[in-house]
C-alpha cells in the first residue's frame, strides 16, 4: 500500500491511542460500519502493537497503520504486527531506510523545506 492509497481510502484517518488492546477490534468494527476503512493506531502506549495485530488479523478490510513511529526498530515491529502503513511525527534517514526495507508506506510529519526535501527522496 502506498501513501497515496492510504489517503484515498477515506477523507479522514482516525488517530487512535488505546490503553487496552482489546478495545481496538470493536472500535475498528464501528469505524467500518460508519464507512471509514482506515485507522492509525499510535505506538504511544504499550497496547499499540497488540491492537494493530488484533485489527489486522480479524479485519482484513480495514487498512490499519502504526502512528508515532520514530525509529527503524518501531517500523520493523509495526510491520511484524500487521501494520500496512506508518505515520511518524518527523523524518529521519533511519526511518526512511527502514520503511524502504520493509516495503511499507511512510507518511512523515514535515515542517521545514529540508524535511520536505528529505521526505521526497
Amino acid at each position: 500500500m502506498t501513501a497515496q492509497e492510504v489517503m484515498e481510502i477515506s477523507p479522514v484517518v482516525p488517530v487512535i491511542a488505546l490503553e487496552r488492546a482489546e478495545d481496538a477490534l470493536p472500535l475498528a468494527e464501528a469505524l467500518l460500519a460508519g464507512g471509514v476503512g482506515v485507522m492509525e493506531i499510535t505506538l504511544r502506549t504499550d497496547a499499540g502493537l497488540d491492537a494493530i495485530k488484533s485489527v489486522s488479523d480479524a479485519l482484513p478490510e480495514m487498512a490499519v497503520g502504526a502512528g508515532t513511529v520514530v525509529n527503524g526498530y518501531e517500523c520493523r515491529k509495526a510491520v511484524d504486527y500487521g501494520a500496512q502503513f506508518i505515520f511518524s511525527p518527523g523524518i529521519s534517514q533511519e526511518l526512511i531506510e527502514s520503511a524502504e526495507d520493509e516495503t511499507i508506506a511512510l507518511i512523515p510529519g514535515v515542517a521545514t523545506a529540508s524535511e520536505v526535501m528529505l521526505a521526497q527522496n
